[in-house]
């Protein structure tokens, strides 16, 4: 196993904070102090890593029509009033009307 190296690991850089923000009211009152951590690339890229696995956890579950996820998120189409059946038939339908009428 190699040596690690000392100017291979800064932790420093995770206790820093870059920037002083102040939170004030509607009548430009200062309430609060707060100081802001700037995130870093491997920061954003391990949450965008994170967000798209639990994403794609998420919409497998609601394949599965007897999972929780999808009980709670789809609602049963029987209990929908039929207004807003015809509005979502229609805006779904909407698109491919448009192209068809730039087309023409």
């Amino acid at each position: 196993m190699a040596p690690v190296e000392k100017s291979d690991v800064d932790i420093a850089k995770l206790f820093s904070w870059s920037k002083e923000s102040a939170i004030a009211d509607g009548h430009g009152n200062i309430l609060a102090k707060i100081w802001i951590r700037l995130v870093g690339d491997a920061d954003l890229n391990r949450a965008r890593v994170f967000a798209l696995r639990k994403s794609a956890e998420l919409r497998a579950k609601l394949k599965d029509k007897s999972s929780d996820e999808s009980m709670a998120f789809i609602q049963n189409i029987e209990v929908v009033d039929k207004s807003n059946l015809v509005d979502a038939v229609v805006g779904l339908n909407l698109r491919d009307v448009t192209r068809d009428a730039y087309r023409e």
